[in-house]
Order: structure tokens, then C-alpha cells, then sequence
């Protein structure tokens, strides 16, 4: 009989990173003092390493279906990596590593360093109304004794979910349950810690926090962001259709989602890639539509032929990724000139 291969493990992708962490730190750490080219070529290693990982990992596969999820995961993971590289901000860099970190537990947010305080720049929870709390969010690290932690320590902390650990105001706008427990990450940078990833739910991979915590860190070694940037309350991005319930969809389907979801990501990723002179217009301009409309029409078209006509429970993803990605997850950016979502 032959013998089943265990599904790629997140733990084996992190081992590897770390393989080739000390590398690629020293890559990075020399690179600081030459030009940007020289830098980008230091995260571009990293990006491959795991990148290579992660197909030989897939390539292990005998039922594609079965580790499908995986898969999506781990294409998550490497677009998040792609996205923090090219993240002009604060926010898009902290979208990006909120985005690859909710698929590890159920509510994340990134906390960014302010001195003796913590801001919150980015969040994820399936409650909007709990998302939007987070934002803007400051924590003082003299009542937040697990947060100080977390940044003395540069190690992640497990603590208790309640205000006692993690100041009443976050643990407020968070839901905090004393029973409940919370993980803090630090991002590093070189010898320093820039941000803190929080995480709690019932469900929560620590090996894939940890990952993404750490490759957060590598990829933004050097960078410097706008000291005096502005970091508003997004508004609530309103999705025109709630999120399917996963356990009720057929496995047809829910591998239909996964595809579209991934299909929107790479079609958002290459206009942000190769319409970069644009997105910029755009986003200055509020109305990210009329500076890439040929774009986004046809990428709307393809995403409605080959999913939304394809099932009824369908989700336009491709609607959530315009406004999470290109419009900083404040859809308004989008314009009033845009259509609106396929369903």
C-alpha cells in the first residue's frame, strides 16, 4: 500500500527560513550602508528562499485537492511578502501583514511602535464593527505589562487576554476575555523592534504567526518610512456579500473560492505592480477607477465569466481586494465613477 505523504507543514517552511535567516540578515545588514538596488536584491533572496520552500513543499502533494488550503496559505504568505516590498506606507506594509496573519487566527492587528506607546495601523476580525474599533487604538506600555514584555524581551509572549495585561482601552475595542489568551509577536528590524503582532481567537497557529511576524521584520530591514506620515481611520470597506459559511459549501465550491480568492490577488498584485505611476494618480486623485479603468474592467469581466457565473454562493473577492489593496482599505479611493461590486 503505498504510503501517504503528510501535508507541507508550516513548522518545516519556518525551520528553513530560519536556515537561511543568519544569511540573509548579513546580506541585509551590509546592504544598509550601499544603494537601494543592492537591498532589493537582499529581500529578493529572502522572497525566493521562500518561495522555493514553499513549491518543494507542494510539490510533495499527492492529493492537490486535500492540502488545498495549505496551499492557499502558504500563496498568501509569499503575496504579503511581494506587498511589504513594495509598500510606499505604514499601513499598506501593516495591511499586508495583517492580511497573512489572520489566516493563523481569528483577530490580528498590527501595532506600531510610537515610543512609549503602541499605535494600532492595521486590523482583521470577522466582526467589522471590532475591526473598526482597533484602528487608531494607542496603548500605553506602562499599563500594558505583556506589550512591555514583548518589546523588552524582542521574543513573543503568551498572556492573558484582559485589560489587566493589555491595557483597558485595547482590551476594550478588542473583546478581551480574562479566560482567553493573547499572542504578541515583535517585528524586528535589524536590532530593533518596529511593530507588535497581536493575535487571539479560538483557533490560532503559532508557527505561522511566528513566520510571518519574522519574515515582516527581514523584508522591511532598511526601510524608512515617511516619519511625519498620517495614519487616518480607514472606513469600513462594506462588503456587498458576507463571507460564505465554509463548512456549508460543497468541496467543489469551496475549491472554486480558493481559486477565485487567489485569482484577485495576483490580478490586484501585477496592476499594482506594472501601474504603479497610476495607482499613485489615483490614490491622490480619489478615484483610482478613472486613472485604471481599462484594467480593473477587465479583470472585473474575467472574474465574472470564470467565477461569479460559475456559482451562486460566490463572494467578489476581487471587489475586497481592490479596496484592501489599491484603495488602503478605505473604498471611497475607488471613486465615484466605479461600478461597484459584481455581487
Amino acid at each position: 500500500m503505498q504510503q501517504q505523504v503528510p501535508p507541507p507543514s508550516l513548522a518545516a517552511l519556518q525551520a528553513t527560513v530560519e536556515e537561511h535567516g543568519a544569511a540573509i540578515r548579513s546580506q541585509l545588514e551590509s546592504a544598509w550602508k550601499q544603494a537601494a538596488g543592492t537591498l532589493e536584491t537582499s529581500f529578493s533572496k529572502l522572497a525566493r528562499a521562500v518561495l522555493e520552500r514553499a513549491e518543494t513543499l507542494l510539490g510533495q502533494e499527492r492529493d492537490a485537492g486535500r492540502w488545498l488550503g495549505r496551499s492557499e496559505t502558504l500563496a498568501t504568505l509569499l503575496a504579503a511578502v511581494r506587498r511589504m516590498q513594495a509598500a510606499e506606507s505604514r499601513r499598506e506594509w501593516a495591511s499586508a501583514l495583517a492580511d497573512v496573519a489572520a489566516t493563523f487566527a481569528g483577530t490580528v492587528a498590527v501595532l506600531w511602535v510610537r515610543g512609549e506607546q503602541l499605535e494600532v495601523i492595521a486590523a482583521r476580525d470577522a466582526n467589522t464593527e471590532r475591526q473598526q474599533a482597533l484602528y487608531g487604538v494607542r496603548v500605553n506600555l506602562t499599563s500594558a505589562p505583556a506589550f512591555r514584555s514583548a518589546l523588552q524581551s524582542a521574543d513573543p509572549v503568551i498572556s492573558q487576554c484582559s485589560a489587566r495585561e493589555l491595557s483597558a482601552e485595547f482590551a476594550r475595542a478588542v473583546g478581551a476575555a480574562d479566560d482567553a489568551r493573547a499572542w504578541l509577536l515583535p517585528v524586528r528590524a535589524a536590532e530593533s523592534t518596529m511593530a507588535v503582532l497581536y493575535a487571539s481567537g479560538p483557533q490560532v497557529e503559532e508557527a505561522g504567526l511566528e513566520l510571518a511576524a519574522t519574515v515582516a521584520g527581514w523584508v522591511t530591514a532598511g526601510r524608512r518610512f515617511p516619519a511625519d506620515e498620517v495614519l487616518p481611520t480607514p472606513g469600513p470597506p462594506a462588503p456587498p456579500r458576507e463571507l460564505p459559511d465554509w463548512s456549508r459549501l460543497s468541496r467543489e465550491d469551496q475549491e472554486l473560492h480558493l481559486r477565485a480568492q487567489r485569482f484577485a490577488r495576483v490580478q490586484v498584485a501585477e496592476i499594482r505592480l506594472h501601474h504603479d505611476q497610476a495607482v499613485r494618480a489615483g490614490r491622490a486623485q480619489r478615484n483610482l477607477y478613472r486613472a485604471l479603468k481599462r484594467e480593473i474592467d477587465q479583470a472585473r469581466e474575467a472574474f465574472r465569466q470564470q467565477f461569479v457565473e460559475a456559482s451562486p454562493t460566490m463572494v467578489d473577492y476581487l471587489h475586497r481586494e481592490l479596496v484592501r489593496t489599491l484603495a488602503n482599505e478605505d473604498a471611497a479611493l475607488l471613486g465615484e465613477d466605479y461600478p461597484g461590486p459584481l455581487v
